[in-house]
């Protein structure tokens, strides 16, 4: 049941499952209950199967087959790409830059990550079609705010069970993990935010070229 934080003047939602423990702010009581409500076990569980990823990546446009193939070969959040410009990009030196806030009420802070050929390629080709700033945008140039029925629309167009961005994510690492690249790389690929990774993931970047190229080129 979400209760009223005071300091922060928000309701904080807090849901466990097998252990886990998640907790989310909310303006409303309303919007922290329903939070609560759809949090489940398969939500959190949300990691595609693979061939469910290139079925899906058959059926999508030209635009959202490079999105989602960046989404696969950097690990990267949704929100990071969505925020992507070409300036992010340096295709001479293969690499990519995500934006991300990592701190709760903290300023944009970015990782450099290297691009596999296959996803250097791509975004190269994409590059030739592009209408404004941003990597991914609409027609006129604006770029994306959520995209958030893109997966369900997929998923049922390639006839298989729904995923999110997200869960591309977890993908990543899955495939990471059953490829025998260790748990600090992994955590370095996907740039989380704990104590015992933080400084240690900066010092693995200079590694993982080789592991993306290999895993995923």
């Amino acid at each position: 049941m979400p209760y009223f934080d005071k300091k922060s003047g928000k309701y904080r939602a807090t849901k466990m499952i097998n252990g886990k423990r998640k907790n989310k702010m909310f303006k409303s009581k309303s919007e922290a209950k329903r939070w609560e409500a759809q949090q489940t076990e398969e939500v959190w569980n949300d990691v595609p199967q693979n061939s469910d990823f290139w079925k899906v990546y058959a059926v999508a446009r030209p635009q959202d087959q490079v999105f989602l193939l960046t989404l696969l070969h950097t690990g990267a959040r949704r929100g990071e790409l969505l925020k992507l410009t070409w300036a992010d990009l340096d295709f001479e030196n293969g690499k990519i830059r995500l934006w991300t806030r990592k701190r709760k009420g903290g300023s944009l802070e970015y990782d450099w990550l290297p691009l596999t050929n296959r996803l250097r390629q791509a975004l190269s080709e994409h590059y030739k079609q592009r209408v404004g700033e941003h990597v991914f945008s609409t027609e006129d140039g604006s770029p994306y705010k959520w995209r958030q029925h893109l997966m369900k629309i997929l998923c049922k167009r390639a006839g298989v069970k729904h995923f999110t961005f997200h869960g591309i994510r977890h993908l990543t690492a899955s495939i990471l993990a059953q490829e025998g690249v260790d748990i600090p790389t992994i955590q370095a690929i996907l740039r989380h935010k704990n104590s015992m990774t933080t400084t240690r993931y900066i010092h693995r970047l200079g590694i993982t070229k080789n592991v993306l190229e290999d895993v995923f080129g």
